[in-house]
């Protein structure tokens, strides 16, 4: 088992498209900062569920321990590659403008509907698709669900906004 785990890791840092990611712990501040080929990333901790002795890191519960390695990969997978969402506007009309940090949408009202981007993400689109690229995935995904709610899918066509993968169940329309 822990050889499966180690020949993993080996294969992570072969497959690594940048060298170096540097991972620092501080422990004044309680705080967690990886930096990588993207950019960097803090993280704060707060609580008593982590302890800090002798250059080490304890934790009180096996779930604060489990949280802080989920949190931990997700972060070197985005300092490292990023995450990026790919949205696909469907139906007639429906469209998007980007104006510096701000992506207004056309989406069938009789209004554009603004949206503010968030200074971390990054957002590049033509015509109907959008991608949205960023080092932390909790924000990419929240960018995008937000974005689907101006304009959730029909259940019956399915026009709207919808994000790449996402399964669609339709509803039968009038029987003759």
């Amino acid at each position: 088992m822990a050889e499966n785990i180690y020949l993993k890791l080996i294969k992570m840092k072969q497959t690594s498209k940048y060298k170096k990611t540097i991972i620092t712990i501080n422990k004044e501040k309680r705080s967690l900062s990886i930096a990588g080929g993207v950019g960097l990333v803090n993280k704060n901790f707060n609580g008593d569920g982590l302890i800090y002795l002798n250059k080490k890191l304890f934790f009180l519960t096996k779930g604060g321990y489990k949280t802080f390695l989920k949190l931990l990969s997700n972060f070197y997978v985005g300092v490292t590659y990023g995450y990026n969402i790919e949205i696909n506007f469907i139906g007639l009309g429906y469209r998007f403008l980007q104006l510096k940090n701000f992506l207004l949408l056309k989406l069938g009202y009789s209004h554009y509907v603004k949206y503010i981007i968030p200074a971390t993400l990054r957002v590049v689109g033509y015509k109907r698709h959008l991608v949205i690229f960023g080092m932390n995935m909790i924000e990419v995904i929240t960018m995008a669900k937000q974005l689907r709610l101006f304009k959730k899918p029909t259940i019956y066509k399915g026009k709207g906004i919808q994000i790449k993968g996402e399964v669609l169940k339709f509803k039968i329309g009038k029987q003759k």
